[in-house]
């Protein structure tokens, strides 16, 4: 049994394309109370006032994680108890060595923006045991992981890990222990 863990501090974000009628309300409704909107998109009652049930109905793509790639944050690959590997987020940019020691690749999430709607990306900011994922293989090398790094909202954050690969397929997170920390709104 194999263990990739990610320590430190992740997002968890919705692409919310909003109608413009309804942003103007929204927005109009914000400066008159002095509003934020870190906390009002995420207050249901100012929500229901526009007859959106919860700020997850906003986003057509759903929810979305990424972990950060900081010198804070630690990837740890380990085999039951034994440690393969463990290193920074911020090496799988490969910035500090001549030669990229992890494989990775760059996520396209470009969702165009609908006609007549105002973007909003909604943000909560974590901190803890990020990801856990687990695997079995007969034989394991580093190599045979693929980091897939995302940029969550473009021309603002820089690339963010979103998701792992072994041997081309898909790791599923099995486990998460993690404390909300903020959460703030972009809007790109």
């Amino acid at each position: 049994m194999y263990f990739v863990n990610l320590f430190g501090i992740g997002i968890r974000y919705w692409n919310c394309d909003i109608p413009q009628s309804v942003f103007l309300e929204m927005d109009e409704a914000r400066r008159k109370t002095e509003g934020k909107w870190e906390i009002l998109l995420f207050d249901t009652d100012f929500l229901m006032s526009f007859g959106i049930l919860h700020w997850q109905h906003l986003s057509e793509t759903g929810e979305k994680r990424a972990f950060s790639l900081s010198r804070d944050n630690r990837i740890e690959i380990k085999q039951k108890s034994k440690f393969i590997d463990k290193f920074k987020s911020i090496d799988l940019l490969g910035e500090e060595s001549l030669f990229p020691k992890y494989s990775t690749s760059l996520k396209n999430e470009d969702v165009p923006l609908k006609e007549g709607h105002q973007r909003m990306v909604l943000v909560h900011y974590e901190v803890g045991l990020f990801a856990k994922f687990e695997f079995n293989t007969p034989s394991f090398e580093v190599d045979h992981l693929r980091f897939v790094m995302v940029d969550p909202i473009p021309g603002i954050t820089q690339q963010w890990l979103c998701g792992i690969e072994l041997n081309g397929s898909t790791l599923t997170s099995v486990k998460n222990d993690v404390l909300f920390r903020g959460s703030t709104v972009y809007m790109p």
